[in-house]
């Protein structure tokens, strides 16, 4: 694992330039796809997209899959992160903490249950913590 992490940042951009070259090959831009105008389309979609976009998105769980094995299961990532920062469940509390800190720390509690408003009134929540 180098500084910073950034291997897997720069395996997942190889899977956004595939992505990329889509909106090219259908618009002839790459950043921001101009497909569809006003009065229809530019375009026909060129021959042979839908077969590789059906081929990439084949592939692409997969190599999410590795990104995700690249990065949480290094040894050097877990020594750098695993009880780093590690806040108790009364800290977090003395702290004021909410929300996502306040369950992380093993707090079960949500605002949105205990005083609800717009739908989360009538919407069951589940409880969660991961602690």
């Amino acid at each position: 694992m180098d500084v910073g992490a950034l291997t897997p940042f720069l395996w997942a951009f190889e899977e956004r330039e595939k992505l990329l070259e889509f909106y090219e090959r259908v618009s002839g831009a790459r950043m921001h796809a101009s497909f569809i105008r006003p009065g229809g389309v530019a375009q026909d979609l060129p021959l042979g997209l839908c077969r590789d976009i059906d081929s990439f998105t084949q592939q692409f769980a997969s190599r999410i899959d590795e990104l995700e094995e690249m990065l949480t299961g290094n040894r050097i990532w877990k020594q750098r992160l695993v009880d780093i920062g590690t806040v108790t469940a009364q800290q977090a509390k003395d702290w004021g903490f909410s929300g996502v800190m306040l369950r992380g720390s093993g707090v079960c509690w949500d605002l949105r249950r205990a005083a609800p408003y717009d739908v989360y009134g009538s919407s069951p929540l589940k409880r969660v913590s991961l602690v």
